[in-house]
């Protein structure tokens, strides 16, 4: 039977800190502290990878936004300043809107799946089953 190695979450953070951060202490949590079966061990697992990867596409959208203003600022350091032009065009970057949207709702969806995690941890008779992390929060709170 050939070994096999299996790759769940791939950190693109400066020092896999979700993963160290995260990832590390929710799983000694889940093996340490809770009496988990293998089938319920496996659901948490997979609610916590969920989370991990969505804060994974936050910090992506929040590292390319700082890019892409970066690059905006820098040229526009080359240009002269913009009182002194006869013709002054603005331009609002398209690409930042998209950044900022995309984190956004990056940001929103890692509430929900994170909202879903008690589930695996408490159970479905103690937490119900939050669709998302709905009325600015209140939907948990009540939970």
């Amino acid at each position: 039977m050939p070994f096999q190695i299996k790759t769940l979450f791939n950190d693109p953070t400066p020092d896999g800190f979700i993963y160290a951060r995260y990832v590390i202490p929710m799983l000694k949590i889940a093996q340490d502290h809770t009496d988990f079966n293998e089938a319920e061990l496996d659901e948490f697992v997979r609610h916590m990878m969920l989370v991990a990867k969505k804060m994974a596409a936050t910090w992506r959208h929040l590292e390319k936004y700082g890019q892409v203003e970066d690059a905006l600022v820098e040229t526009e350091r080359k240009n002269p300043p913009l009182e002194k032009l006869d013709v002054q065009h603005i331009i609002y970057s398209q690409d930042l809107f998209l950044e900022v949207d995309e984190f956004l709702v990056q940001l929103k969806s890692t509430l929900d799946y994170l909202a879903k995690l008690p589930l695996a941890i408490i159970g479905k008779n103690s937490w119900p089953n939050l669709r998302t992390f709905g009325d600015k929060g209140q939907a948990v709170v009540k939970a």
